[in-house]
């Protein structure tokens, strides 16, 4: 018996615990393209997000949405490396602009993401769009509310950078290697 009522407020307290987005349940794997911006991009750290408090709602911290969003763009193949010299012709920079958790009691929640992307060429503005995407965390895949919402806010975050590349692979019209701006 005593076992027992140590070992219940450990359950509770870890089925109530809550944890950041995950880098790579945000990574877009899928958007593969041979055109490419530039060989080396240079990626600042995204600004805006927050750390998770253990009993709060799910949220992305600025370090882990910069990774997902450094290897989704390698993974897309709009460059060949990300360079860490922020003298670079090329530098991208994300901001977390606002996520927008459900109230608690949903089956099915629906997280959605804002987040403002710069893509500027030797200092010129070339793309500067805000994304906005929803990510859902099913009751089917996860029972437990907490988890549910985290599989929504990495969701948000994976169709918020999908989108990006596709937007950005349109507006700068790449062809084979050279960006061009359509205006």
């Amino acid at each position: 018996m005593k076992k027992f009522i140590i070992f219940l407020p450990i359950v509770c307290l870890t089925l109530s615990c809550v944890t950041t987005a995950g880098v790579t349940e945000m990574i877009v794997w899928d958007s593969a393209t041979n055109k490419k911006v530039a060989d080396r991009i240079y990626i600042s750290d995204a600004t805006g997000g927050e750390m998770t408090v253990p009993w709060g709602t799910p949220t992305i911290t600025d370090r882990n949405f910069t990774r997902a969003l450094k290897d989704s763009i390698v993974n897309s193949g709009l460059c060949e490396s990300i360079s860490a010299n922020m003298s670079d012709d090329w530098t991208l920079s994300a901001a977390i602009m606002k996520l927008e958790n459900p109230s608690f009691g949903a089956m099915d929640f629906t997280h959605k993401l804002t987040v403002r992307y710069i893509l500027k060429n030797k200092g010129t503005s070339v793309f500067n769009e805000l994304i906005e995407a929803q990510g859902i965390g099913k009751f089917s895949d996860q029972r437990v509310a907490l988890y549910r919402g985290q599989m929504a806010t990495e969701a948000a975050a994976q169709e918020n950078i999908r989108k990006f590349l596709a937007e950005l692979e349109k507006k700068l019209n790449l062809k084979s290697g050279k960006p061009k701006l359509i205006k």
